[in-house]
């Protein structure tokens, strides 16, 4: 049987409707268990040293859960976030991005390998396994290893080319190389002296019409008669003090050495659009047509 002291400080529950104006229930009423002090100090507190609103320093970390944002500006036009459906982590901005910094390292995630490395009035790299392959200069941009491309090169490509090597020339499908590109119109090779340049040959039947059976940089030729002709030029030679050679064939009758060819300049003299060649067999002491007529022309 309970005795009176301990009816006298038994503990009688309170519903949280009975205190104040009864408008706490029961779960929020259980929140303030443990209280101590004034609950607006406290909320003031928050507001000074938590969490500040006017400026001031968090010194704990602000954790973010999946795809919550944490957003800046007065139009939320930055966010950073971690997307869940990607795994990816990500900065999005409806503006302009600026990352400022005088010393630049976009690192892999162990912080141990650079991948892209920036420095204010100095250099920009881009690296493959930490190793610099593209890098920019006061000059320019130093590139090391091989520059590979899948499609044309479109634009002109600039610069002397002094340091350009083991180029495929079977890899060049059109164009043309100007002559000044060639170190004193000489293409190089092993030895001394060097290989000069053929700038036109032809090679046609004086028998038959002055057919050619193949040329380069010869459009035509004119016939002046029995053999004598005149090689006319796709492109005009850079002046007439070119060397030619003429070969004609022998035919049925005649032997090798009975026939020749020179540069017929008695009828014209070589120009830089022609040159007139003659054909001569010493047999007969006459000029003549024969089945095939070799013309070379070669010069700087």
């Amino acid at each position: 049987m309970a005795t009176y002291e301990s009816k006298k400080y038994a503990t009688i529950p309170i519903e949280a409707t009975q205190v104040a104006d009864g408008t706490v229930n029961n779960t929020e009423y259980q929140h303030l268990d443990g209280v101590t002090s004034d609950i607006q100090t406290q909320l003031n507190n928050i507001s000074t040293s938590g969490l500040p609103t006017t400026g001031g320093t968090l010194t704990g970390d602000l954790n973010f859960n999946d795809n919550v944002k944490a957003k800046f500006g007065a139009s939320n036009d930055l966010e950073v976030y971690h997307a869940s459906s990607d795994a990816a982590d990500r900065i999005e901005s409806d503006n302009t991005l600026q990352l400022r910094t005088d010393t630049f390292r976009l690192q892999n995630a162990a912080g141990t390998e650079n991948m892209i490395t920036g420095d204010a009035n100095g250099a920009v790299s881009l690296k493959h396994n930490d190793s610099t392959k593209l890098s920019t200069t006061s000059s320019g941009v130093n590139i090391t290893g091989t520059l590979s491309a899948t499609t044309a090169i479109s634009g002109p490509l600039s610069g002397n080319g002094s340091s350009i090597t083991n180029i495929n020339a079977s890899n060049i499908s059109s164009g043309t190389l100007a002559s000044d590109r060639i170190g004193g119109n000489v293409i190089t090779g092993s030895g001394s002296p060097g290989y000069y340049a053929q700038r036109a040959w032809v090679r046609f039947n004086s028998n038959s019409n002055n057919n050619f059976y193949g040329s380069q940089n010869v459009s035509s030729i004119t016939d002046h008669g029995v053999g004598k002709y005149t090689v006319n030029f796709s492109t005009a030679m850079p002046n007439s003090n070119y060397g030619i050679i003429v070969t004609p064939s022998s035919q049925a009758g005649y032997f090798a050495v009975d026939i020749n060819g020179w540069i017929d300049s008695t009828g014209a003299a070589p120009s830089t659009s022609s040159v007139r060649v003659a054909i001569f067999t010493d047999y007969s002491l006459a000029y003549r047509d024969t089945d095939n007529v070799v013309v070379s022309v070669f010069g700087v």
